[in-house]
């Protein structure tokens, strides 16, 4: 497994690529980050393993609208295009919908397209499937499934199933694509609170609107759309619709038996030292060439602190 930083901020660029793209320091972000996933393929074909290797590049997030220049212009964080909301805002489209890319000669086709509703808790069953393992004989509860056989072209859809949206512990929404229907239905128990409608975050430059708070409305009645023919989730279906009336209440016995099933634990995001790295432990002290440069970099400052040793860590 390989983590990119690109292309979330800090957005700094290595000096032989700066500008390479014509546009943006995103731009260059995203051109660097191309460049990178070039190497990692040429090493697995210098190797000799291509063929035997599936590979999966996906991003664990859409933009962060809030991250804005000092004009407040929406270059740093990147774009949601015609999706709803952006990182941080619990089930909202653009927040949780990523492209996805599958890579495995001999099994998967060029250029096939998968258009049923995945997630990435789908990753670990599809990996056991392709490695042979036979998960039943596991004896686990697994919350994803195998989307091997349509990767692969032996099926064309998965079983109809919902889909949670989560902050935290708390479903804020969840999706259901019923059989014999072209359509992905979105249900929002809970949904951003803007203080500018037309503008799709909560108002406070360079900081994420939180999930939960003041940044969130729980709906009276949960809000239906089709996300499939709707993708920028423009149009309501309302209570009296049939659609409404006939899978809201599939959809809200999957989640009550979701609630009912889940078991808490605790947030290793509440670990202050399980979540802040360790300087010792990874090379951010390299940071420290940055230092005094001119770049836009959120949080360099403290990074800084880390890679210099001056911020107290417990031992």
């Amino acid at each position: 497994m390989h983590s990119f930083l690109h292309v979330h901020t800090p957005l700094f660029t290595a000096p032989p690529l700066a500008g390479r793209s014509g546009h943006s320091r995103y731009a260059d972000n995203v051109v660097e980050m191309d460049d990178a996933v070039g190497e990692l393929l040429h090493a697995l074909e210098a190797a000799g393993v291509a063929d035997n290797t599936l590979v999966h590049f996906l991003s664990d997030h859409g933009a962060g609208l809030e991250l804005v220049d000092d004009e407040g212009q929406q270059l740093e964080g990147g774009s949601n295009g015609v999706f709803r909301g952006g990182k941080g805002q619990g089930g909202m489209e653009g927040g949780i919908r990523v492209p996805a890319l599958f890579r495995w000669p001999g099994h998967i086709a060029d250029g096939r397209r998968v258009d049923v509703p995945t997630s990435t808790l789908d990753l670990l069953p599809t990996l056991l499937e392709a490695a042979g393992v036979d998960v039943d004989g596991l004896g686990l509860t697994l919350d994803g499934t195998s989307i091997l056989n349509v990767l692969e072209g032996r099926a064309e859809t998965i079983s109809p199933r919902v889909l949670y949206h989560y902050c935290g512990d708390d479903i804020h929404a969840a999706r259901y694509a019923p059989e014999g229907e072209r359509a992905v239905y979105k249900l929002y128990f809970k949904v951003s609170r803007y203080p500018d409608p037309a503008v799709q975050h909560c108002g406070r430059k360079n900081s994420h609107c939180l999930c939960y708070g003041g940044d969130v409305t729980e709906l009276k009645t949960p809000q239906l759309f089709d996300v499939e023919n709707d993708p920028s989730e423009a149009a309501e279906i309302p209570a009296e619709d049939p659609r409404y009336t006939r899978h809201v209440p599939v959809i809200l016995q999957a989640v009550e038996q979701q609630r009912s099933s889940g078991i808490v634990v605790p947030s290793q995001m509440d670990d202050f030292d399980r979540v802040m790295p360790q300087p010792e432990l990874v090379p951010w002290s390299q940071l420290g060439q940055f230092d005094g440069v001119d770049v836009d970099i959120h949080g360099l400052e403290q990074w800084l602190e880390f890679s210099q040793g001056t911020c107290p860590v417990s031992p």
